[in-house]
């Protein structure tokens, strides 16, 4: 059997395992079903252009994948420690190898596990609105299941994992749940889960206060949390690398707030210059018509940010102060794409649906419980 057949067969099967998972009293809902379908052509389309090829489509961050799958596992083994567990990312790409063992492609099935996080996405989002007593809407859906996120899960990264860990954090009321959620986060991308952690400070030091001087506090808590992200980084960087301790060599510079205002617009490429970013900025920006999500998702939780008196405003602070913090972090780097943001993009857009959909109007001590609440 030539390798397109194979690759073509695989991906039917795991298209057909995702329909009958999502099965429910012999019906599955028709969304499910146009996103696994969808699913199930793209990858196949992908791997019939590019071949082995496709772990250089869109990221390379495939073919750092691929390499702990191909090399470090079968040479180095799977070592017993932290570290390795976070560096060579054991979450997904063990399964994976263990597939690969049994003669499964690899990639293929990391593909798959994107597609399985993104419906796990879509499902947990749709239960948390429903609790709310908010029926969705199918425009509704470009705000946790759009175009960018369907996208990603025919990519054999781990955003749409980091998004679902995410959101588990954000809006489980079970702290197992919320903690198993954190501890998930932490082995793919740990200061994803350090950004959570620090959002989750901010917000309960939040509880405690009345909405008076809201938009005050708010201006300090964002300029310090920031500042914090970027002493982060290069904390990080010694306890890592050994590197001697040193401090950001700029923080509050024009280029750095430019990148952070970009970053709620998805439009950061436009900070960056080409040796980081391939594609053309004409290409760039035309894309954001067919993923929309990435520019309204950000912008309407900016706004309903400012907004203290709604129902789950303090969720907002949480997401946004985490997604301050990780600006922080990545302003002192070279790098920052719309994908990066993915993780935050996920319980942004839950909580712009939530908040604008139920418009509570609750005194202080309902916006305290409001965290414990939900």
């Amino acid at each position: 059997m030539n390798e397109l057949a194979s690759y073509a067969i695989q991906a039917t099967v795991l298209g057909l395992i995702a329909f009958l998972f999502c099965l429910r009293q012999s019906k599955i809902d028709m969304f499910v079903a146009s996103v696994i379908t969808l699913w199930t052509a793209s990858v196949f389309a992908i791997f019939a252009k590019y071949r082995e090829a496709q772990v250089l489509f869109y990221s390379n961050d495939q073919a750092w994948h691929q390499d702990i799958i191909n090399v470090r596992i079968p040479y180095e083994g799977i070592q017993l420690s932290i570290t390795s567990a976070f560096n060579f990312r054991y979450l997904v790409t063990v399964p994976a190898y263990i597939v690969s063992q049994v003669g499964g492609n690899p990639m293929l099935f990391l593909k798959f596990l994107q597609l399985v996080f993104l419906l796990l996405i879509y499902f947990k989002a749709r239960r948390f609105l429903s609790e709310c007593d908010i029926e969705v809407r199918t425009w509704q859906l470009l705000f946790f299941s759009g175009p960018i996120m369907i996208f990603m899960s025919v990519l054999a990264l781990r955003d749409l994992a980091l998004g679902y860990f995410a959101l588990l954090f954000v809006i489980d009321r079970r702290l197992s749940v919320r903690l198993l959620g954190l501890l998930a986060a932490l082995s793919l991308r740990p200061h994803l889960a350090i950004a959570l952690i620090v959002g989750w400070a901010i917000s309960e030091i939040y509880r405690y206060f009345p909405p008076r001087l809201f938009y005050v506090r708010l201006a300090i808590s964002t300029v310090f949390v920031y500042a914090v992200g970027a002493f982060s980084y290069w904390y990080g960087a010694t306890v890592q690398q050994g590197a001697s301790l040193s401090s950001p060599g700029s923080v509050y510079t024009q280029t750095g707030i430019t990148r952070l205002a970009a970053n709620f617009l998805g439009l950061q490429f436009l900070t960056l210059d080409d040796s980081v970013v391939e594609a053309s900025r004409i290409t760039l920006i035309l894309a954001r018509f067919i993923f929309l999500d990435t520019l309204l998702i950000p912008l309407l939780f900016l706004i309903t940010t400012f907004r203290p008196d709604y129902k789950f405003n303090l969720q907002n602070i949480l997401v946004f102060h985490a997604f301050i913090f990780f600006s922080g972090l990545v302003s002192q780097t070279d790098f920052n794409s719309s994908r990066q943001n993915i993780a935050f993009f996920v319980s942004m857009g839950v909580l712009v649906i939530a908040n604008l959909q139920t418009r509570s109007r609750t005194n202080p001590s309902d916006l305290a419980l409001s965290v414990t609440n939900r």
